[in-house]
């Protein structure tokens, strides 16, 4: 982001400065207007207008230098509409439009400089300026540093993909009738504070046992991985008695809204013999007559 706002901000004043310093010039020899007096409303806008009419400039270039003069404007005054997915709440609905990020930004910006300056030699004055000079250590630090980020980051891409082909093909491979009792991502499968219920605690075993690995389950109850990994750690240990299964078919009689309602407000294990404790006499005579799940 320092090197867009810097490169963005080093051509607006080149151009500006330079359209300047020729119309000045051409003032001594000749009466020439200057088209960019001190005071000049809109001055940037104007300043393209001018490099687009000399034929500096196609129109198309023109209006890709404003996009990124409009992105350079986000970094200096609105950085958080960058930066605001970078959290760990991935369903953060922040309070504004967001700004996509512009990765190619720096290489843009440099290419359309380089093109300006090349095009201006012949028929305009040059500006030169020191600030480039006082700002190359900074740039080849920054320079360096993304180039080492970016091969870490390519090579992370890649083992991630890697990684989530392999937790797909694991989910597939388990048996839908399964994930449909189950219903990993049920709410009743998480406590207010969080943690894992009974019943979440229940399910994260019957996916263990059908062969999920722990990255699977934690996708699957969208919990962490710190939190399936703990569990997988502790399967061996503890047995419970009892299966979460939500998903059961009941008969036309039964309200199953309201027997979903019971096992979302309650931290009791549900099975299909003790319905009846949750949902009243009719959901108790319809479960006796059903195996557990």
């Amino acid at each position: 982001m320092v090197l867009v706002l810097f490169y963005a901000e080093g051509l607006r004043h080149f151009v500006v400065d330079s359209i300047r310093a020729t119309d000045h010039h051409r003032a001594r020899t000749k009466s020439a207007p200057h088209r960019l007096p001190r005071g000049t409303k809109n001055l940037y806008k104007k300043a393209w207008q001018i490099l687009v009419n000399d034929e500096i400039l196609t129109t198309e270039e023109s209006a890709e230098i404003q996009a990124l003069i409009d992105y350079r404007n986000v970094i200096a005054h609105a950085t958080e509409k960058l930066v605001a997915d970078v959290n760990r709440t991935w369903n953060l609905q922040p309070p504004f439009s967001m700004i996509k990020y512009e990765p190619n930004a720096v290489e843009r910006v440099k290419s359309l400089a380089t093109k300006i300056k090349e095009r201006m030699r012949a028929r305009y004055v040059m500006s030169i300026s020191l600030q480039e000079g006082i700002f190359e250590p900074a740039e080849i630090a920054y320079t360096e540093e993304i180039k080492r980020l970016r091969a870490i980051i390519l090579r992370q891409m890649t083992d991630m993909k890697a990684e989530i082909d392999e937790v797909n093909l694991n989910i597939a491979s388990l048996p839908t009738t399964l994930l449909d009792k189950l219903e990993p991502s049920h709410p009743a499968h998480m406590k207010r504070n969080g943690t894992l219920s009974r019943q979440g605690i229940a399910c994260c075993y019957s996916l263990f046992r059908a062969g999920a690995t722990p990255l699977a389950v934690a996708y699957l109850m969208r919990i962490s991985f710190r939190s399936a990994k703990n569990r997988h750690s502790r399967w061996p240990k503890e047995k419970p008695t009892s299966t979460w299964c939500p998903a059961v078919t009941h008969d036309k009689a039964v309200n199953s809204d309201a027997f979903s309602l019971a096992a979302l407000t309650t931290n009791t294990p549900v099975t299909a013999g003790v319905q009846g404790a949750n949902v009243g006499e009719t959901v108790r005579a319809a479960g006796a007559s059903r195996a557990s799940c």
